[in-house]
């Protein structure tokens, strides 16, 4: 067990209201906004010996010895706040016990705490009894009671006061209804120390259990409770139609710790029934993950995801039996739009349950449903629940992967997913499964035929077309990874992945002579893509511009993309944007810097070898070259750029020998893939012929390579690349280039007419 202590605190949730909405509107704004909010709040803390434990997206999680010194640092920071420019925060305060332990912090005071900052309102400050009673004798600290308030997880209702200090917000009740089921008292004035609660009187109403008798009979597992609230059906008449959800990682209330898995294969597969909807957005299951076991307010997370409900649910499992709890919320009001409880036999009922939870989101939040939509998530999955239970444990292994890149978890994955394709071998998900890890073990041919066998059983399933359109893409065959997208784009769900094909045909575009004017409308229809994915199609569109020598436009997608998710492929993308427009030392500044705050080793290494190379800095090009040597490889497709360019250094630091070693082996290498689509190898040939003085075959592969079109901003970088300074003067090599420059030119203007006509509105 980790070493864990022990504090009592006066602990501070604050947040910026909005924050998501004016991250679509204006990125630079929220930017700006984003500092001045952590600029004042660090000093206001510091100011009142207040301890910040934790800043997540928005808003951040502080601890102070006293209530008073809370209180009073809450309200100078809400007048700083309302300044101009102005910060749209809230802050609410409780006093609690506050446990740490060597990864987390977490308490009942950091859950009610939490509770009480998402009743507040910008420009307020919300406070809980309990810090009201360490307070109230101060007669500088005005108060005023809003009521009772039934907060989750908490056990009482408990009085929540806002701060009525001049200068700060006090809410209407109105604009806390929804979120307490206790009727709020009368508005009383302000406090001058004196004690002015009172005591509410309420009755919590049971509305009925709906339909107990047909649900036994047709869902089989027990329906323990059921609770609707008055006129869920109208729904959508009271609430603008923002159809956004978010499935919260599944609580595991099993005695023992090995049945995560089964909790997330339960969480998974309703989510994956919500994807097929086309009426609603959902997020995906990497957007929600950094929310497990999470101490922040739902009104909180659902600000940082954009959504307008979420679901959130606990499953204990207990031999052959299971009991799964889910509720649904709509994140505004703070409702509880239904609460249900499953009790049922894993081998008979666990199908059953899943689609009918899914149904009953679908008919709570008012949603269009079709035909074909219904028999997708009524379709059962496989008629043998000991491969389903295998295929949800290699999914976790799957998932366990992704998070930590551990091969074992790949190979356990794929002895997992073999054993449920023994017991059913036409287990559809599980074919695709298998077939997943085989493309993230690079072995594309297996990969593709397990994506051959699973479009043989359902023609229809576009997941299929979508595998081996990945599959070619990475192996250079791009004409055919085009036709794959383009069928997995033709059939339904439409759901993220058949979004992602959209982003996954433009990107293939790119790579085609002059396809940017085919690939970007495709990558318009990804901006669709939920927040959380957006970084990898601002990304894409920024090749697209790149592409073409818009070097603008191109940095402004990649500072989107970087902006909304700082990773190691933005900031190579942005430093090779920097090196294509001669920018070496700007480049390696930015390098440099950020690959400070970001675990990427082996792409920073990479990057400042081929930085410091452009200026001139040999030796300290070579200490990046052994850095990334030793780093843990990644997948890039930049690596033989790498790989070759330490030639060069070795060439100008005298290492003659090593040079020549290097460049045969790269030759030899670069030649043996020459038969397939991908163009840049004949570009890299040319070069280091071109180094080695060999010019006649530096300008026969460099001829070649442009017939395929310059990519990837080479038309201008070749200009300033070292390894052709040696045909700089060539008549033939002045040619070449300047053709593959006007070319880019036209497209160009092309692109521009588009965006003029409103054809791309990117």
């Amino acid at each position: 067990m980790p070493e864990q202590s022990r504090q009592l605190a006066a602990i501070m949730f604050t947040d910026i209201v909005g924050y998501t909405k004016l991250m679509q509107q204006d990125e630079k704004i929220a930017i700006e906004t984003r500092k001045r909010h952590r600029k004042i709040f660090n000093r206001i803390t510091g100011k009142y010996q207040g301890k910040i434990l934790q800043y997540y997206g928005d808003g951040t999680l502080s601890i102070f010895g006293s209530a008073i010194d809370a209180v009073e640092c809450g309200i100078e920071m809400q007048k700083e706040f309302q300044k101009n420019p102005k910060v749209p925060v809230r802050i609410g305060i409780h006093t609690g016990d506050v446990v740490f332990s060597e990864d987390e912090i977490i308490g009942d005071g950091v859950n009610v705490a939490a509770r009480v900052e998402s009743l507040a309102i910008s420009g307020g400050v919300c406070i809980s009894e309990k810090v009201y009673d360490e307070i109230k004798n101060q007669a500088k600290l005005k108060t005023l009671s809003m009521g009772y308030f039934e907060l989750k997880n908490v056990e009482k209702p408990l009085e929540i006061y806002a701060m009525a200090n001049p200068g700060l917000t006090v809410p209407e009740r109105e604009q806390m209804r929804g979120k307490t089921k206790i009727p709020a008292p009368e508005k009383t004035s302000h406090d001058e120390g004196g004690d002015s609660k009172k005591i509410i009187k309420t009755g919590a109403v049971m509305l009925g259990i709906l339909l107990v008798g047909y649900l036994l009979y047709l869902f089989g597992p027990t329906v323990i409770e059921t609770l609707e609230r008055p006129n869920g059906t109208e729904l959508a008449a009271e609430q603008a139609l923002d159809k956004s959800i978010a499935v919260l990682p599944f609580r595991d209330d099993s005695e023992g710790s090995d049945n995560q898995y089964f909790c997330d294969g339960m969480m998974d597969e309703i989510l994956s029934h919500l994807q097929k909807i086309a009426d609603l957005g959902v997020k995906s299951r990497t957007a929600v993950e950094p929310y497990r076991n999470s101490t922040q307010s739902f009104a909180a997370i659902a600000q940082e995801l954009d959504v307008a409900f979420i679901l959130e649910g606990a499953v204990r499992k207990y031999g052959d039996r299971f009991r799964l709890t889910a509720q649904l919320i709509e994140v505004e009001s703070r409702d509880h739009l239904w609460s249900e409880s499953y009790d049922g036999i894993f081998s008979d009922t666990i199908f059953v349950v899943q689609s009918h939870i899914a149904k009953k989101i679908v008919s709570s939040l008012n949603v269009v449903i079709t035909p074909e939509e219904e028999n997708r998530i009524d379709k059962m999955p496989t008629t043998d629940i000991a491969a389903y239970d295998l295929y949800i444990r290699a999914q976790y292994e799957r998932m366990n992967y992704r998070w930590t890149l551990e091969n074992k978890h790949l190979k356990t994955a794929h002895d997992l997913y073999d054993r449920a394709l023994q017991i059913d071998p036409e287990y559809l998900m599980a074919i695709i499964g298998k077939g997943g890890i085989f493309f993230a073990q690079q072995n594309y041919d297996s990969a593709i035929a397990y994506a051959e066998r699973a479009s043989v059983l359902d023609p229809e399933f576009n997941r299929a077309y979508g595998l081996k359109g990945e599959c070619y893409f990475i192996m250079g065959e791009n004409d055919l990874a085009i036709e794959n997208y383009l069928k997995a784009i033709s059939l339904p769900p439409k759901d993220g992945f058949w979004l992602w094909y959209h982003v996954a045909l433009g990107r293939a575009y790119n790579n085609q002579k002059n396809g940017i004017i085919k690939g970007l409308p495709y990558l318009k229809k990804g901006l669709e893509m939920p927040s959380d994915d957006l970084p990898v199609v601002y990304a894409t569109i920024g090749w697209s511009y790149l592409n073409i020598g818009d070097y603008e436009k191109s940095e402004e997608y990649f500072k989107k993309a970087l902006n909304l998710q700082v990773s190691c492929y933005g900031i190579r993308n942005y430093s090779w944007l920097m090196l294509v427009q001669g920018k070496a030392l700007q480049a390696f500044q930015f390098t440099d810097s950020i690959c400070k705050e970001i675990e990427c080793e082996r792409i920073c290494n990479g990057l400042l070898l081929k930085e410091s190379s452009l200026l001139k800095e040999f030796e300290q090009a070579e200490s990046y070259y052994y850095q990334w040597e030793k780093a843990k490889p990644v997948f890039d497709t930049f690596q033989g750029i790498i790989e070759y360019e330490i030639g060069y250094v070795y060439y100008q630091l005298g290492k003659i020998e090593e040079a020549e070693k290097i460049f045969n082996e790269q030759i030899e290498k670069l030649q043996s893939n020459l038969d397939q689509e991908e163009r840049l190898e004949y570009l890299l040939l040319s070069g280091i012929y071109a180094l080695q003085g060999k010019s006649n075959e530096a300008l026969e592969h460099l001829a070649e390579y442009a017939r395929g079109g310059f990519n990837w901003g080479w038309h201008d970088f070749i200009l300033i690349d070292p390894f052709f300074e040696n045909l700089r003067d060539d008549p033939e090599f002045q040619a070449i280039v300047k053709r593959a420059q006007d070319k880019k030119a036209g497209l160009r203007a092309q692109v521009k007419e588009m965006e003029q006509r409103g054809e791309l509105d990117l």
